[in-house]
């Protein structure tokens, strides 16, 4: 497919964290011809022929091309660190989130002690190609007439995973699962001014509502932001399913099908008349069967005629392939105001949960 780029053959890659995104990062490089060590210290059931127990334990840190960051949110910063340590001209995917909250402008000084150094944020949505494809048709049919509106949602129900030990996001809560890849959506299909205004508005003039349990830790949330020249932004997301206190999803997802584990990835933009909407992977068919991995479906309606196209994409290899074509130009692609969104809303969900959940005082 033309929108995904080439990545360059015989690339050194050493992944750090063989969890589930770090056994996926592996994969997809080894398959792209790259030469892939792995660092993890835990118990590893099937090991790849190159396993290290821990960085300092790597040999020839200065031959290895890229680092790839997979270790849980709470370990990224002293991981990259380390990493710069050892090789101050680092070339760093890192998964997201970049970090915890209140610990972005340490990994900004971070950066910016090692000019040498270069990253890329894992941000699946924003390379991938349906919302690129969206814009194309919109630019087709709509013209320059400006959007009236984007909805966002992606929704899924980790409860099961969390169970069984799946990493839980206890700082960003909701917002550390799905929210950077609603912000990619946003920045695909907005314009950039207007996208530069939505990351700039105070979360104080947004209307957020969040769905959490007793412990506090948001777990559904619901934004909605008025950009200056009319356009409104919708945002929802839950990670328990049907979300919890109240809290209903918006009454434009239930048009469209809701796959296993409850997943459901939209995108919607109104412009000139007309509704564009993605649906991301798993998309349910006629039948109520998911049309298979990877598979898209992008329909393009007006009055009432309907479009639609199917879009065959990885969002997470695409996102992996433009990391490394990037890298390797020797190019940075980190962009630090979406992380500094994420964290405002955490912080404003957190402090809304717990006055939803007062603590109480011992009798």
């Amino acid at each position: 497919m033309a929108d995904v780029p080439l990545v360059p053959a015989g690339l050194e890659v050493c992944v750090v964290g063989y969890g589930v995104a770090g056994h996926l990062h592996e994969s997809l490089m080894r398959d792209w011809g790259a030469r892939v060590s792995v660092v993890e210290a835990g118990p590893v059931a099937d090991p790849p022929a190159r396993l290290w127990p821990s960085l300092d334990q790597v040999p020839r840190p200065h031959q290895v091309d890229v680092w790839s960051v997979c270790t849980p949110t709470d370990t990224h910063l002293p991981t990259v660190r380390m990493i710069l340590g050892r090789c101050p001209d680092a070339r760093l995917i890192v998964e997201k989130p970049l970090c915890r909250p209140g610990e972005l402008d340490e990994f900004a000084a971070l950066l910016a002690a090692h000019p040498s150094a270069r990253l890329v944020l894992v941000d699946h949505y924003r390379y991938a190609v349906a919302p690129k494809v969206l814009s194309r048709l919109r630019a087709e049919s709509a013209g320059e007439a400006p959007v009236s509106a984007v909805r966002v949602s992606f929704a899924k129900d980790r409860r099961a995973d969390a169970a069984t030990g799946r990493f839980v996001d206890r700082a960003f809560g909701v917002f550390g699962y799905e929210w950077l890849h609603m912000i990619a959506c946003l920045r695909g299909v907005l314009a950039p001014g207007q996208f530069a205004e939505y990351l700039a508005t105070p979360v104080a003039r947004c209307d957020l509502r969040v769905g959490a349990e007793e412990d506090l830790i948001p777990n559904a949330a619901r934004e909605t932001t008025r950009l200056g020249d009319g356009c409104e932004i919708d945002m929802f997301s839950t990670v328990v399913g049907a979300a919890p206190g109240g809290l209903t999803p918006p009454a434009w997802v239930s048009d469209h099908g809701v796959g296993p584990g409850g997943r459901q990835r939209l995108l919607q933009v109104e412009a000139a008349g007309t509704l564009f909407t993605v649906e991301f992977d798993p998309v349910a068919g006629s039948a109520g069967q998911s049309l298979g991995r990877n598979v898209h479906r992008l329909s393009v309606r007006r009055g009432g005629h309907q479009s639609r196209w199917i879009v065959n994409d990885s969002p997470m290899g695409t996102a992996l392939a433009s990391a490394l074509v990037t890298l390797s130009a020797c190019r940075n692609d980190f962009d630090a105001r979406p992380m500094r969104r994420l964290q405002a809303l955490a912080e404003r969900a957190v402090a809304a949960a717990a006055a939803a959940h007062p603590v109480q005082e011992p009798a």
